[in-house]
């Protein structure tokens, strides 16, 4: 028996993509890899954005169909690009 250890990976499974000004954070939202999926959520608190970019609470498993998983997860970049439009429009809009 050899006392081998196996390889340590990292991955990044989570952005917090945010606007900072003098006085601080402005807005901020996550961008969360959803396990086994390889898609990303953009998330704010309990909601997350949708392709139309409205927020929703977001249901248990059991009641995501493939609608809703189409309309609510993304490829890696465009969650990025996305969290990073929502974060300027709140700061505009606050």
């Amino acid at each position: 028996m050899t006392n081998e250890i196996p390889a340590v990976t990292v991955e990044i499974t989570r952005y917090a993509v945010s606007l900072h000004g003098e006085g601080g954070v402005f807005a901020s939202i996550n961008v969360e890899q959803q396990r086994g999926s390889g898609r990303w959520a953009i998330k704010m608190d309990n909601d997350m954005m949708d392709a139309a970019h409205e927020w929703s609470y977001v249901p248990p498993a059991s009641e995501r169909d493939d609608e809703w998983v189409a309309a609510h997860l993304f490829d890696h970049d465009t969650a990025l690009e996305m969290a990073k439009k929502e974060v300027e429009r709140q700061v505009r809009e606050a």
